[in-house]
């Protein structure tokens, strides 16, 4: 199994790369893992019991009023563990579940900090994975901008530490995604 790890700001589109990836290269098996996915689990009660929406079926309007919630949350384990926390559970995940193993690649669709002297660009190479940066154009052909503090500071560190940087357009349609990134040929990963 390869890692490949996807870094940009939000709605760079990292799951709209994965789910093209695995409609471009049918030849290959994949998985994904997300950490923001930890962290929807453990704060998915206390959002739905005091704001009645499901982090698990939110529209993108509802997301974006929990999205501060969970990047504070992030952050405050991060902090408390020297980036550690998420990377002992993406450890324990390839490990412990065969779905990984079994797997040609395993995608992590959210790699977005590298603050500390082991972090997750960081862990992704110790895996020798690969990092892929993304950046979005909009439909004026600008930039989609950091949407807080944490991504303006990580994202050019991170852009930087990439092994593959794709800038790609707003793309209206899954087929036309999933051409577009067989024009990037990006696998197989050598």
């Amino acid at each position: 199994m390869k890692i490949i790890g996807i870094s940009g700001v939000s709605r760079a589109g990292k799951d709209t790369l994965y789910q093209g990836l695995l409609d471009a290269y049918p030849e290959y098996t994949f998985t994904r893992l997300s950490i923001a996915d930890f962290i929807r689990v453990e704060l998915a009660d206390f959002i739905l019991n005091h704001t009645g929406i499901s982090v698990w079926n939110s529209t993108p309007e509802e997301k974006e009023m929990y999205r501060p919630l969970m990047v504070w949350y992030g952050n405050i384990k991060r902090q408390q563990t020297q980036g550690k926390y998420f990377l002992d559970r993406l450890q324990e995940q390839l490990h412990t579940r065969s779905v990984y193993v079994n797997s040609d690649y395993c995608i992590i669709t959210d790699i977005r900090f590298k603050e500390f002297s082991f972090d997750e660009p960081d862990w992704i190479k110790s895996k020798n994975g690969k990092l892929i940066h993304l950046r979005r154009l909009d439909s004026n052909c600008n930039t989609i901008l950091p949407n807080n503090e944490l991504e303006r500071k990580n994202d050019p560190v991170l852009q930087q530490l990439a092994d593959i940087s794709i800038t790609w357009p707003t793309i209206p349609t899954q087929e036309g995604i999933v051409e577009y990134i067989k024009t990037l040929e990006l696998l197989p990963l050598k």
